[in-house]
């Protein structure tokens, strides 16, 4: 039956269609990574926006009329990954040392992460439709569609691979009983989401339409995660809690048809969430609260409350009720610690296009940037954190039923950020900036073969074949890799920024051009398998048309690399830190297109470079700078994580500033 439905899959589809850094004394900012949650969601210091999504119109045969259509969708995957730990004394002829870069079978390791996604929704769509009947006859129709969704995402240890499916169900942790069913380093998140969408659209039947629609979402989400082991050695009954409220606006011009679509959309919307620590071991500890509530005509009623304690506050604050978290927090000994408060704001333009077959097959292609501003107070040290955040995004995601749940992601963000300090307000305010560009894979159902493939992928975006080609792949059993992630992150520091600034400056676009397009002519020169490696879309299998349409996309991402470094000068000097980061965005758009851009700006950072010299002459010495008075090689890092059900997580670091 799957093959049937692969078969039917395969035979639709193939008939569709700033000023200088104040990090005083010039610290060195390495940025944390841009954090693919094992689930995949996404999140860089704060949290990243959300679009909502604007709705499908909605296509009937009839002349005239006005009807309800009901809709829903289920989602629901499971990937397990192996986690390293000890191995035998003694080495196994199978096994090889992770050091020369073999993925050894997952056996003899720390256990297993395993990850469940669920996600289910409903919609009422109240549509009115003018026009001639018939699937293909001309007309007009408007929606209106409001939708329900909820889900979780989980994710916890088992010890071993038959530990997985003896996992408790999975349900809130409302006593510590609940919470003891947890491991050290688990997280749940649920949410709630509700749309309110509108849809105009002209159309031919239901087989396509065009038209304009927007909506409104309003989401919550209340995330648990259970301290680590050196976080928490007591092991304590210790658990960190989220909560979150989002409002977000979608407009977007739409064409599609019964099973295809694409839209350009501007999106924006507004959040605010909280964070607390509840230590639910200081339940002994009880409090006698005055809780003041507004009535009618601006009147005030007090409300004591006896025996409050921290169980109390957890339970309420898990319902998004956060008045005792707030009081216990502020008396200190009561086992609640508030952490942070965060409001943010975001807008941006999302292009995208799906294809799908109902209940089957969903898959979606977006494109776009955003523009994100947050204030986080922390309470710990009493600061305030303003962060402004430029977002260059390129994602396809599948899912459904013959579907291997997939996910591909390049992004790119530029972020400037100020540190208040809030108790002395003597000036003294540090701002900084940096930049991280992520590639990361996820996909379930992974054979040996596709994981190769994969790999090359990751090669063609970044390079790295020293490191990233011939590595054997031995699954446990032999078979098949299983789940897998691929995660590689590129972080480059604000001096490393402030550097690519002067390279921009030194030589100029027509030198930076001709420098990425003379590696490019190198590598298919010397590369024995370049056509393999780079030649492997539809498009440029031919080794002329390849080499073309490289070198063009090439010079245009390096044309756009260079200017948005130069407007980022401006902006830096004129302290813009909105114009600043969305110029970074643009950068790494241009940064990120492939290897032979991204390398070329990596080289200049890692060697001096000399234009007039040939071959690996351009490159003879290793660039170093004083800071601080120290000298140093230019600070950033390129790190890999790959993991899978059946092998082990290989993790290595491709370039270290240190």
């Amino acid at each position: 039956m799957k093959h049937f439905y692969k078969t039917v899959l395969i035979s639709l589809l193939s008939g569709i269609l700033m000023l200088p850094t104040s990090v005083f004394a010039m610290d060195v900012w390495i940025p944390s990574t841009i954090k693919i949650s094992i689930n995949g969601d996404i999140s860089h210091k704060f949290p990243l926006p959300t679009s909502a999504d604007p709705g499908n119109s909605v296509g009937s045969d009839v002349s005239a009329g006005f009807y309800p259509v009901i809709g829903g969708k289920i989602t629901r995957f499971k990937r397990v990954f192996a986690l390293e730990g000890e191995r035998p004394a003694k080495k196994s002829s199978a096994l090889v040392e992770t050091s020369k870069g073999v993925f050894l079978p997952a056996q003899s390791l720390g256990g297993y992460r395993v990850v469940e996604q669920s996600d289910k929704s409903i919609s009422l769509t109240l549509a009115g439709s003018v026009g001639p009947g018939g699937w293909a006859g001309l007309g007009l129709s408007v929606a209106v569609k409001l939708g329900w969704a909820k889900g979780y995402q989980i994710n916890r240890y088992a010890k071993t691979i038959h530990h997985i499916d003896r996992l408790p169900k999975v349900e809130i942790p409302e006593t510590i009983e609940k919470l003891k069913m947890y491991s050290p380093g688990d997280s749940l998140a649920f949410k709630k989401k509700f749309t309110v969408g509108f849809n105009a659209a002209a159309k031919a039947g239901i087989m396509a339409q065009i038209g304009v629609a927007a909506s409104i979402a309003t989401s919550w989400n209340v995330a648990f995660q259970i301290p680590s082991k050196r976080d928490n050695p007591k092991r304590e009954p210790i658990v960190r809690v989220t909560y979150a409220k989002a409002k977000d606006k979608n407009i977007a011009v739409n064409v599609g048809n019964l099973i295809s679509n694409f839209s350009i959309a501007k999106v924006w919307g507004k959040s605010q969430s909280f964070e607390y620590i509840f230590n639910l071991s200081n339940r002994n500890k009880v409090a006698k609260l005055k809780i003041k509530s507004e009535l009618k005509k601006g009147q005030l009623k007090e409300v004591f409350l006896e025996n409050v304690d921290v169980l109390q506050a957890y339970q309420q604050a898990i319902q998004g009720n956060l008045i005792l978290a707030d009081m216990l927090s502020d008396r200190k000994k009561y086992g609640v610690i508030k952490v942070s408060e965060t409001n943010k704001q975001s807008r941006g333009k999302q292009m995208s296009a799906g294809l799908k077959i109902p209940f089957l097959f969903n898959m979606n292609f977006s494109r776009g940037k955003t523009f994100t501003t947050s204030a986080t107070k922390k309470f710990g040290n009493d600061t305030l954190v303003e962060n402004w955040l430029g977002v260059f995004n390129q994602q396809v995601v599948t899912s459904g039923l013959v579907s291997h749940d997939s996910k591909r992601l390049n992004m790119f963000t530029g972020n400037y950020q100020q540190i208040t300090p809030l108790k002395k307000m003597d000036g003294n305010i540090s701002r900084r900036y940096s930049a991280n560009y992520k590639y990361y894979y996820a996909r379930n159902n992974v054979s040996v073969d596709k994981m190769q493939e994969e790999l090359r992928k990751v090669r063609e975006k970044v390079g790295f074949m020293k490191h990233l080609k011939g590595l054997k792949i031995k699954p446990a059993g032999g078979k098949k890799v299983g789940s897998l992630e691929i995660d590689l992150d590129v972080a480059l520091s604000n001096v490393a920024t402030d550097e690519l600034i002067k390279v921009a400056e030194k030589y100029g676009e027509s030198t930076l051009t001709k420098e990425a397009l003379s590696y490019l002519d190198g590598f298919f020169a010397n590369v024995k398998d370049a056509k393999a490696e780079i030649c492997t879309r539809h498009k440029t299998r031919i080794l002329k048309e390849c080499i073309f349409t490289t070198k063009r996309q090439t010079k245009s991402a390096m044309k756009m690399a260079y200017r948005a470094l130069i407007k980022m000068k401006k902006h830096r000097s004129d302290v813009n830190y909105k114009e600043f980061v969305q110029a970074y965005a643009d950068f790494g758009q241009g940064f990120i297109e492939n290897r032979f851009t991204l390398k070329t700006f990596l080289r200049m950072l890692r060697y001096e470079f000399n234009p007039r010299a040939q071959g690996k002459a351009k490159y003879a010495k290793e660039k170093t700078i004083t800071l601080d008075r120290k000298r140093m090689r230019v600070p950033y890092e390129i790190k890999i994580k790959i993991q899978g059900t059946h092998i082990a997580p290989f993790n290595k670091t491709l370039k270290s500033w240190k």
